[in-house]
């Protein structure tokens, strides 16, 4: 009865302890490639043709480089909450948005393969949410002062992270506006 005891004791103790670094778990991720690059409507959802207000949405690529998960008793979806944790960011200082044709804004043509965003006074934003995702926005402002032809237009992404991978990806968009 004593090794029953004992042996009931030990694994319970070994769920608890297990339980308990779980509950305290830190997600760790790192960017490690180009990911997704979509556009979308301010609301998310996925558009292949633009007629009005809309965002690029990078999702980059990402691994768990997380270090219990591999020797854990229970699942981390047990967990009460996880710190999410990353390993590099996006440099926003290297960030380029680029098109593969001129267009007008304000009567001034941008030349196809400028870097835009950095144009303060074009309105492009961008906001960075969670460590892996970038959205850039392209305002109804914007929109209502440049002038793109009824055709596909294709835009590209050039970023690169803290400790310098480099990211470039792009989309095509039907431009009806």
């Amino acid at each position: 009865m004593k090794k029953v005891s004992k042996a009931v004791f030990f694994y319970a103790a070994l769920l608890l302890f297990s339980v308990a670094i779980q509950s305290c778990c830190t997600q760790n991720y790192k960017i490690i490639g180009n990911g997704d690059f979509t556009a979308r409507t301010l609301d998310y959802a996925i558009i292949d043709t633009i007629t009005s207000e809309f965002m690029l949405s990078a999702i980059f690529e990402s691994e768990d480089i997380g270090m219990l998960d591999d020797f854990s008793i229970i699942q981390t979806s047990f967990a009460t909450s996880c710190e999410y944790s990353y390993a590099n960011f996006i440099d926003l200082s290297t960030l380029e948005i680029s098109c593969n044709k001129d267009f007008v804004i304000d009567g001034v043509t941008i030349i196809s393969g400028t870097n835009f965003i950095v144009d303060e006074d074009l309105g492009v934003t961008y906001s960075e949410y969670s460590g892996t995702e970038l959205d850039i926005i392209f305002t109804q402002a914007f929109l209502d002062r440049v002038v793109f032809e009824k055709e596909n237009y294709t835009f590209k992404i050039n970023t690169s992270t803290d400790d310098g991978l480099e990211i470039e990806n792009e989309v095509s968009l039907e431009m009806n506006l």
